[in-house]
């Protein structure tokens, strides 16, 4: 089995090196505008590194970013001054926040970094505002852990999904798709594959969809093939499509409704 295993690894690598040396195409015209940026490190220097940032549209200056230590933070200067907007109500590792397109004062942030790594930072749960990032309040979720993606209903800011990765050291109910049509209050599992996959990513397009990427949960399985990737169709049904590699020997569709 370990031979099988360094003949396919060898094999691999052998594809990428020969992709590598083929001729690239030229770049997009697009790229030509960009070509002269270079990037500067904006700070600020505290709170850890960050898995969670955001811009407002119509704001060329205002960013707000969670950081695995220290809160959330907000920036009105394009980055050259920021303030922590979550102390005295709550802090530590964020790993989502999101600004509501119908309403730039309504902000929505997990807690819980993506970055799984060899010492990782666990949340508790979503926390709201509806005035920037004056006032908070909890909006629920409590034992999702990790929340590494929010989307928001772009005509209504209080339909919102929530990835919630879950525990990654131990299997767990509180993982999958979430959503509240209530601005948080509630919430109601829509997307639930099993106890050791958890939801990472979700993207809402212009017809409203929303496009979901689910990881195993377990940190002890992530030597094991293991992906789902789901769309769900708001108002719809929720199609998944699952190989689990040494749990699973065939493809499967779940379809339940919303």
């Amino acid at each position: 089995m370990n031979k099988l295993y360094y003949i396919l690894f060898a094999f691999v690598v052998l594809a990428f090196a020969k992709a590598e040396s083929q001729q690239l195409p030229e770049p997009p015209e697009e790229q030509k505008f960009y070509e002269s940026q270079e990037f500067r490190l904006l700070g600020p220097f505290r709170g850890g590194r960050s898995a969670a940032v955001t811009g407002v549209p119509g704001k060329p200056n205002l960013f707000y970013f969670g950081s695995t230590g220290g809160g959330v933070w907000k920036t009105l200067d394009g980055g050259r001054t920021w303030a922590n907007i979550s102390d005295g109500f709550f802090g530590g590792s964020i790993g989502a926040v999101s600004v509501a397109p119908s309403d730039h004062n309504v902000i929505y942030v997990g807690g819980g970094e993506k970055t799984v790594r060899g010492n990782v930072s666990s949340g508790y749960g979503i926390w709201k505002t509806e005035d920037a990032g004056k006032t908070w309040t909890e909006a629920g979720l409590p034992k999702s852990r990790h929340v590494p993606r929010i989307v928001i209903d772009p005509n209504d800011h209080n339909t919102v999904y929530a990835a919630v990765l879950g525990n990654i050291y131990k299997p767990t109910a509180d993982r999958g798709v979430y959503k509240s049509t209530d601005g948080g209050k509630t919430w109601s599992k829509k997307l639930f594959t099993n106890d050791l996959a958890g939801a990472v990513d979700l993207i809402i397009d212009l017809v409203i969809h929303v496009y979901c990427m689910q990881v195993p949960g377990d940190y002890n399985v992530h030597h094991t093939v293991y992906l789902v990737v789901a769309m769900v169709v708001l108002y719809g049904k929720v199609l998944i499509m699952e190989k689990r590699g040494k749990r699973s020997q065939k493809m499967k569709v779940l379809q339940k409704e919303l």
